[in-house]
């Protein structure tokens, strides 16, 4: 028979759907949602189920995790690059622009416009260049898109880990899988600390963990 849960904090309502539903299926209800996790962590038989949903809970919590970190970096590293090699075109073409103009004007070249927007370019594009290359630097946007990526391919190898009809497998092969699982997730996460002290502390000698 197929079981059913229902958590509700108004009883009528339980006791309504229980009455409703209870001639078809095996109905088991509940005030909380703490109220059912107790009994599931407690209940005869039943800690491989829990701990199933547990490890899975959190496997899914730190895939969602990454896959943020990978979307709210996006393309911003390449779109940083184009820039800049925008900005050095640009110099390259003011800086010719620049030195033609003092090649072939007449009187003092200084009081002209040009003259004073090509100083003005100089100066401005390469300190524009430099506050960009110190944001792709210090940012580590590539890098850190690079580990999600490699932490989600073992958060869903450790997913795979996890046993299958556990209603055909004993309580202690369940949970010697989920040992295993629940043991990689916590070297992908332990991992991802490391990586984050890694170029907090010491950015020269950073070295990826994957």
């Amino acid at each position: 028979m197929t079981a059913v849960l229902i958590v509700d904090d108004e009883k009528h309502t339980r006791e309504g759907l229980q009455q409703a539903l209870q001639e078809h299926y095996d109905v088991t209800v509940a005030a909380s949602a703490e109220h059912i996790n107790q009994r599931l962590r407690t209940g005869e038989g039943s800690s491989k189920w829990y701990t199933q949903y547990v490890i899975k809970s959190l496997i899914h919590e730190q895939c969602s995790y990454h896959t943020n970190k990978v979307k709210s970096i996006g393309d911003k590293h390449a779109v940083y690059e184009r820039f800049k090699d925008f900005l050095k075109v640009f110099f390259i073409v003011n800086l010719t622009a620049h030195l033609v103009h003092l090649f072939f004007a007449h009187g003092d070249p200084s009081e002209s416009w040009p003259y004073e927007l090509s100083v003005f370019f100089n100066i401005l594009l390469p300190a524009s260049y430099a506050a960009l290359e110190g944001v792709t630097h210090f940012s580590e946007w590539t890098v850190l898109k690079k580990f999600s990526d490699a932490a989600r391919h073992s958060l869903t190898e450790a997913e795979d880990m996890l046993p299958d009809h556990m209603e055909k497998q004993g309580y202690e092969e369940c949970h010697k899988r989920q040992a295993k699982a629940l043991h990689k997730v916590s070297i992908v996460m332990l991992t991802d600390n490391k990586n984050w002290n890694s170029l907090l502390e010491s950015k020269n000698d950073y070295h990826l963990f994957v």
